[in-house]
């Protein structure tokens, strides 16, 4: 028997049982694709983290009431003593900083908002940021068209809103955003600013946000779901960036009313850490995807033998 007639009667095999082909180019296709796709989702969820990080830029200190992430139930009622980070905490930390960063700024955020503009309701879906000058910046973003929010508007109680692309696609489709009103709680702002478009993070999009100035965040839209403020410590340079979170710690801690003897109340921690902290959690993932993939390979090879004793027991008697 040649090589040409071994081809053919492989060929006859594979037309007579259409099922069991099937069956075997399905299993090494799913094989394949769970190490594939196992790759490529450890690959892509790194990328947007770190993205995300390092556009805030270095010598960013962030200041917050829990960690950035928690792992295991025992961390959870650890920090559930803990007080909130105030407004008012805020801003004496701004002013003893006054002379030591390049800027202090804070953030509150609530998700699950509906954003209403020219009688059509948003999904109950949309992040809202409470604001001020600087917040957008140390959040990465910037303003492609309008302004920013500004001290102005936080001194006179201006009720203005900066979005993210998601929102308007969804309210007002091929109308100019600028200058017209959006309701968020009832209470309605005037938008004068639109973010640059960031995509998505970890499957959920990073354009879904309305930002407004942070006292009217904290009186209209926080309720029961708003815990606490972000701190933003930003660096004049690298080289003054550990004095500078000294000090921060310092003047924080004096704040709280923390005696010598007591640990922090809060979370202090810079991007570069953040990105350290997200590099273990993304590893954590890295073996995951490998070990799903490897079952899925063992299922399909299981399902390959399977089919291949099928075959040769029929040919046993030749």
């Amino acid at each position: 028997m040649n090589f040409s007639e071994s081809i053919l009667i492989a060929l006859d095999s594979v037309r007579g049982n259409k099922l069991r082909t099937f069956l075997t180019l399905l299993s090494v296709t799913i094989g394949v694709f769970a190490i594939i796709a196992a790759g490529a989702i450890t690959r892509s969820v790194e990328e947007s983290v770190f993205s995300q990080i390092n556009a805030m830029g270095e010598g960013t200190l962030f200041i917050q009431r829990d960690p950035a992430m928690q792992t295991g139930h025992g961390s959870s009622r650890r920090m559930r003593p803990r007080k909130d980070v105030t407004y008012k905490q805020y801003k004496q930390l701004q002013n003893k900083l006054a002379g030591v960063a390049e800027y202090v700024t804070a953030m509150g955020a609530i998700n699950g908002k509906t954003v209403k503009a020219n009688g059509v309701s948003s999904d109950p879906d949309v992040l809202v940021y409470g604001a001020e000058e600087k917040t957008i910046f140390a959040f990465g973003r910037n303003i492609i068209d309008g302004r920013n929010i500004v001290e102005a508007d936080i001194m006179f109680g201006r009720k203005v809103a900066v979005i993210g692309n998601d929102i308007i696609t969804k309210l007002f489709k091929e109308a100019k955003p600028l200058g017209r009103t959006i309701s968020i709680d009832g209470q309605s702002y005037e938008i004068i600013g639109i973010l640059n478009s960031s995509g998505s993070m970890m499957g959920q999009s990073l354009d879904n946000m309305v930002f407004v100035p942070l006292p009217s965040f904290i009186t209209y839209h926080g309720g029961d779901f708003f815990r606490s403020l972000t701190i933003f410590v930003h660096a004049r340079n690298k080289s003054e960036f550990d004095e500078m979170m000294s000090e921060a710690v310092n003047h924080f801690r004096a704040i709280r009313n923390l005696k010598p003897w007591e640990e922090n109340d809060f979370e202090i921690q810079s991007n570069e850490a953040l990105s350290e902290t997200f590099k273990g959690f993304t590893q954590y993932l890295t073996y995951f995807g490998v070990i799903s993939g490897i079952i899925s390979l063992i299922a399909a090879g299981i399902g390959i033998m399977n089919i291949m004793l099928v075959s040769v027991k029929e040919r046993t008697r030749e």
